[in-house]
């Protein structure tokens, strides 16, 4: 009897042994699990985040704005300098027919005479063909690219000298009464448009001046656009023959609060040097090296300009002032992107059907005619017939047509 108790003393000590092992177990195991789902609750809150007690992020969503998107959409490959503020939208010209109307001159000093506000701008400025506001013209400082231009005209490099010519522009506020959701904008008209809508603002009977811009009696001032590039050409420029307000405080405030020459961006003079000469080096407008090494005994500043710099035949043919035929359709589509957006082109390239269709747009805007194939030279002697180097060249020749 007593060996009975004894063994069964022996059973509950085995099954208390198991019994504690297991809780044992059972108690590393639920620690382990919370030391791991603490360890993930720290990562989650090292990331950034702060858990609630439900394990969620507090996170607060904030939504982007109209004009944030429309930027973003809009946006190019490249971020260029701009002269005028960021906030500022620039107006572009519908093709087909526009109506706008322009709003009043807001600043004070100088006293405003017109509704605009003329202004000189230097295009297609270094290897990015950029845009800056003329430093001499609008400032009466010291401008590199006018200093530049003196020199061309000094060495008689005339097409070179019109390259570098501040442009005049009046810069106006304005509203597209098509998109009138757009609100205020900026536009840069050709003076030439704007001589027009003078022109158009005055009874030729009676003389009377119509204030076109005036923010409750004003005139809405319709034209229409056509072509591209250098064959835009602005017609059928009226006024329309009643009175309508602006019906757009939003737009008046803004010219008000941001008057025209307070939007305008001027970069500095090592700024506009540094970028026109492609960032230290001294270069023209087409990207060829300048570094104070001419030949001035040559008296040929271009033949300087136009040596061979390293770049490839097609980079020198886009730098160049005439790009051919061939040039463009040799081009990759981000090239021809790019040369879209240097030239300021109306082509939309989605719209075409492949590269070749947006050479031939690009070709067709800019005027570039196709290079006819060369002729085939007539034999001067019968035995230049029978030359082997001849015949090779006519082989060339007629594979090339």
């Amino acid at each position: 009897m007593d060996r009975n108790r004894d063994d069964r003393g022996r059973d509950r000590d085995r099954d208390g042994g198991r019994g504690s092992r297991d809780n044992d177990r059972g108690g590393r195991d639920d620690r382990d699990r919370d030391r791991d789902r603490g360890g993930r609750d720290r990562g989650d809150n090292d990331r950034g985040g702060r858990s609630s007690s439900r394990g969620r992020v507090d996170y607060e969503y904030t939504p982007r704005s109209r004009e944030e998107v429309q930027k973003r959409a809009t946006q190019g490959a490249n971020e260029y300098d701009k002269y005028l503020r960021d906030d500022v939208k620039m107006f572009k010209v519908n093709d087909g027919d526009n109506t706008v109307r322009v709003l009043p001159p807001t600043w004070r000093e100088p006293k405003p005479s017109h509704y605009g506000l003329d202004i000189y701008v230097h295009y297609g400025i270094g290897p990015d063909r950029q845009t800056y506001l003329c430093l001499h013209k609008m400032k009466e400082e010291a401008c590199p690219i006018c200093e530049e231009r003196q020199r061309a005209q000094k060495a008689g490099d005339d097409d070179y000298a019109k390259e570098l010519e501040p442009k005049r522009r009046v810069l106006v506020y304005m509203v597209d009464r098509d998109h009138e959701k757009e609100g205020v904008q900026a536009w840069a008209m050709p003076w030439t448009l704007d001589r027009d809508i003078t022109g158009v603002s005055v009874d030729k009977k009676s003389g009377e001046v119509l204030p076109v811009d005036h923010p409750e009696e004003g005139y809405d001032i319709e034209f229409t656009k056509k072509g591209a590039q250098q064959r835009t050409e602005y017609t059928a420029v009226t006024v329309s023959r009643r009175s309508s307000p602006l019906d757009n405080d939003d737009a008046l405030r803004f010219a008000v609060d941001s008057p025209l020459p307070e939007i305008l961006h001027y970069f500095p003079y090592e700024h506009i040097e540094r970028v026109f000469g492609g960032g230290g080096t001294h270069r023209d407008s087409r990207g060829n090296d300048d570094r104070g090494e001419r030949d001035r005994d040559s008296g040929n500043d271009r033949s300087n300009r136009d040596k061979d710099d390293g770049r490839s035949g097609r980079d020198r043919d886009r730098s160049d002032s005439k790009l051919t035929w061939r040039a463009v359709h040799e081009m990759t589509s981000r090239e021809l992107d790019d040369l879209i957006e240097e030239h300021r082109l109306d082509i939309n390239p989605n719209e075409a059907k492949d590269d070749e269709d947006l050479a031939d747009w690009i070709c067709e805007e800019l005027k570039i005619e196709k290079e006819e194939a060369p002729r085939r030279r007539e034999a001067t002697a019968p035995a230049a017939e029978d030359d082997p180097r001849e015949k090779l060249r006519r082989v060339r020749e007629d594979r090339n047509r």
